[in-house]
């Protein structure tokens, strides 16, 4: 017999990490988004024994002048990520810079940020 899984969303948004790990229960999501108009700032890279890839796609730019609390996402031309969480332990999401595809001698660092799913609970993101 199935399960009802969990579908809360962890939302991060780039091209900082976060300052703590980022806390998800199985079945819940976490969405990344990172600013750029032809790429991403950083292209995100996960273990799929943990994190499952359901989507990813591209945000347009908009005016949000009368949205009460908008996201970069809602606002600003960027790409996204959405990943959901199949089984407990700890993980990591490595962000490597975009001019690395384009420019072998990119400066710009790698970046990663810790993942922890437990085995209950609900997704809560630590800042």
């Amino acid at each position: 017999m199935g399960q009802h899984l969990n579908t809360a969303t962890a939302s991060l948004y780039g091209p900082a990490p976060p300052r703590g790990p980022v806390q998800l229960a199985p079945g819940s999501q976490l969405y990344l988004w990172e600013p750029g108009v032809d790429r991403a700032a950083f292209v995100p890279g996960a273990d799929a024994s943990f994190l499952l890839l359901v989507k990813h796609g591209q945000t347009q730019a908009q005016d949000c002048s009368g949205m009460p609390s908008p996201t970069p996402a809602d606002c600003q031309a960027g790409f996204y990520w959405v990943w959901m969480a199949i089984k407990p332990g700890r993980t990591f999401v490595d962000l490597t810079p975009a001019c690395r595809q384009v420019h072998q001698l990119c400066t710009v660092t790698d970046v990663s940020f810790e993942v922890r799913i437990g085995s209950h609970g609900l997704a809560r993101f630590l800042q």
